[in-house]
């Protein structure tokens, strides 16, 4: 009776879905070109640029239907995202996934951010974080609105605008 019920249990937990973080690893993150890591060091990312991203990982068991995610959160207007087609792994073979955020140029400059790198399937998922840091672009100048004096406008005559 008891090797029956050892047989059951064996079959019943061989028949559980395997997490997705017993498939694959994120071995490595490399963001704008630096070496990424989990700790407190943060990587500077200037306001309206593209960061790219490369993201390497390790299969450690055979896995389809995975996706990658980077994805920015605190930004009120809309998502900083980007998520990879489906793909598969197999064990230990490494694989590159190359992601694109784009910052935009209002986004709270000076602040920190955390950078999410998520790696999911339908079942699970697995997630890594790492902190950026956002500042301006120097010596840039955003035009928010012009004040003209006189408001009238006459061809020839000069226009004074204040900034």
């Amino acid at each position: 009776m008891k090797i029956k019920t050892l047989s059951l249990i064996v079959l019943f937990l061989a028949l559980l879905p395997i997490s997705i973080a017993q498939n694959v690893e994120i071995t490595k993150v490399e963001v704008n070109g630096i070496l990424a890591q989990q700790s407190n060091n943060a990587i500077f990312v200037e306001r309206d640029s593209e960061l790219p991203i490369k993201v390497t990982l390790k299969g450690l068991n055979l896995a389809d239907n995975l996706r990658v995610r980077a994805w920015i959160g605190g930004y009120e207007y809309d998502s900083i995202d980007y998520e990879t087609e489906v793909f598969e792994v197999e064990p230990n073979v490494l694989y590159k996934k190359y992601l694109t955020l784009e910052i935009p140029n209002d986004i709270s400059a000076s602040d920190d951010y955390t950078l999410h790198i998520e790696v999911f399937d339908d079942d699970s998922s697995i997630e890594n974080t790492y902190i950026i840091k956002l500042k301006e672009k120097r010596h840039e100048l955003n035009v928010f609105d012009v004040l003209l004096r006189p408001n009238i406008v006459e061809a020839g005559r000069p226009v004074f605008i204040t900034v």
